[in-house]
């Protein structure tokens, strides 16, 4: 058997251990960190579209992986003084700030190269409409009597959304 077909058996059969909710998490985690792996590499390339020379994106990518490593020494003390459990709710509520944050800084740093157009429920409670108001430049659809998914809740009025900036950008 090849080494990374034992290495993924070896994980399945260490995941099945888990709980249901573990597992999902698990999953979440995977998925996060693919979307993450992805933007990573259409940032870089993002970089060097914008003629920055290669070193300097080398360095980005280095400086990035050197913050999370410095990261990992701190959360590994206080997982253990104060919980590993505390610990993963505690990182996946600052990732999702951060998240937020980083999405705002790079609409906010391409400026009016890209057309941005938010399209929120005025009565989400997941993420509330106000959130809206942090994404400077952009359009934004605030939809009366609809939740977090407007585009479950009313598909014709974010496709007539996303229509209009579409026709703006050409």
């Amino acid at each position: 058997m090849s080494p990374l077909r034992s290495t993924w058996q070896e994980y399945r059969e260490a995941a099945g251990a888990f709980s249901r909710p573990a597992r999902l998490y698990l999953l979440c985690e995977f998925l996060a960190w693919t979307g993450y792996g992805i933007f990573q590499v259409l940032f870089n390339l993002y970089l060097v579209q914008g003629g920055h020379d290669p070193a300097f994106v080398g360095r980005t990518v280095s400086l990035t992986a050197l913050g999370l490593a410095l990261a990992a020494l701190p959360a590994g003390v206080l997982a253990d003084r104060w919980g590993r459990r505390r610990c993963l709710v505690l990182g996946a509520l600052l990732d999702g700030d951060t998240q937020a944050g980083d999405s705002a800084t790079l609409i906010a740093a391409l400026g009016d190269a890209v057309p941005v157009t938010m399209v929120w429920g005025r009565e989400d409670r997941v993420i509330p409409a106000a959130q809206a108001e942090s994404v400077a430049g952009a359009v934004r659809h605030l939809i009366d009597r609809v939740g977090h998914m407007p585009h479950m809740e009313r598909p014709a009025e974010v496709q007539a959304a996303i229509e209009e900036t579409i026709a703006r950008a050409t």
